[in-house]
């Protein structure tokens, strides 16, 4: 298989700063996910290497492992359905119905979105510009939202009876990847439907996380639980889970910028193991005031705080290593065993 990939390697090079071959199974260039080094241009610490006839791609800057695959795609989509027909016919499981299935897999965009609402082009006085208004959510955010009376028809029209039961209208938050390509949607219901948020995946190569067409990870950036609290946030992520940690090592970044914001639930089983790892491993994380007593970023703007100081509890209050523990020792109101 190696060969193969090889061919692919070198046909992929010119996408690759700093490219050079070391060995006929190692290659060496800057990493492409992490940018390497900000204050040394000539860095190159990321490697393709082969293993038991397969090469994979590791960052010894951001720890990021992937399989060649998954690398081809993000480095140069255009030809990676190439390299999957060839690898077809390299195997012996080549046949015309599976290059037509390779060939017209669907990849979307923004425009998925264009038979919906725009939340910024409803009148005021419709209920989901209400349901976001009354929320505080800030208001250049509001074109990026989107409105349908039919989620569960929308979702159906994408991918054939995915979703069953009676309908109702939800807010639509889409998730892209950096280069603009989609990776999701979460539909939050603006009704008393039970599952408050329903969450679809287009693209399962794609790391499920908010906000990364958007997020700078070459400077100090936010990661916390839910993407409508994310929106409050400059430079922020949202991993649609308490597994902060894992949202991170999902996108293959170091933790050198991050700063964890778990909901301010110091009674929450869940929450406090998830802070008492993050704390154990060294990451920066956000402790909450005693007298900070609203769960999460929204009902804390919603009880009157604004967006700078929001900002300010958040950068006064973020602790790591001994200091973390001190005051995740003191925050915390349930025993860990």
């Amino acid at each position: 298989m190696s060969y193969l990939e090889q061919k692919y390697i070198l046909l992929t090079s010119h996408k690759l700063k700093n490219f050079k071959k070391k060995q006929s199974n190692l290659y060496n260039f800057s990493c492409p996910y992490c940018g390497d080094s900000e204050k040394n241009k000539n860095k190159t610490r990321g490697y393709l290497i082969e293993r038991k006839g397969n090469f994979f791609f590791y960052c010894h800057n951001c720890s990021k492992p992937q399989s060649f695959k998954k690398f081809l795609k993000f480095i140069n989509p255009n030809i990676y359905n190439e390299f999957l027909i060839d690898q077809l016919k390299d195997s012996g499981k080549y046949t015309e119905t599976e290059e037509a299935a390779i060939t017209t897999s669907r990849k979307y965009d923004e425009s998925l979105f264009s038979s919906l609402d725009r939340i910024s082009d409803l009148p005021d006085t419709h209920f989901a510009k209400i349901f976001v208004t009354n929320r505080k959510i800030p208001k250049k955010h509001l074109a990026s939202l989107y409105y349908t009376h039919k989620y569960k028809a929308f979702v159906n029209s994408i991918i054939p009876n995915k979703l069953k039961g009676p309908d109702g209208p939800r807010l639509i938050i889409p998730f892209f990847y950096d280069n603009k390509s989609l990776i999701g949607f979460t539909g939050r219901a603006l009704d008393s439907d039970s599952l408050r948020y329903i969450t679809i995946v287009v693209d399962d190569t794609l790391p499920k996380i908010f906000g990364l067409d958007k997020v700078n990870f070459n400077k100090k950036y936010y990661v916390l639980e839910g993407p409508l609290d994310s929106l409050f946030i400059d430079n922020s992520i949202a991993v649609s889970s308490a597994d902060l940690v894992g949202g991170i090592r999902a996108i293959g970044r170091s933790n050198d910028n991050a700063v964890l914001i778990f909901d301010n639930e110091p009674r929450n089983l869940e929450i406090v193991k998830k802070i008492g790892a993050a704390v154990k491993n060294n990451y920066s994380v956000v402790i909450w005031p005693f007298d900070l007593i609203q769960k999460d970023i929204n009902d804390m703007i919603l009880d009157g705080l604004t967006e700078s100081q929001l900002l300010h509890i958040i950068d006064t209050h973020t602790f790591k290593g001994p200091a973390a523990e001190l005051e995740f020792s003191n925050w915390k109101r349930i025993e860990l065993v």
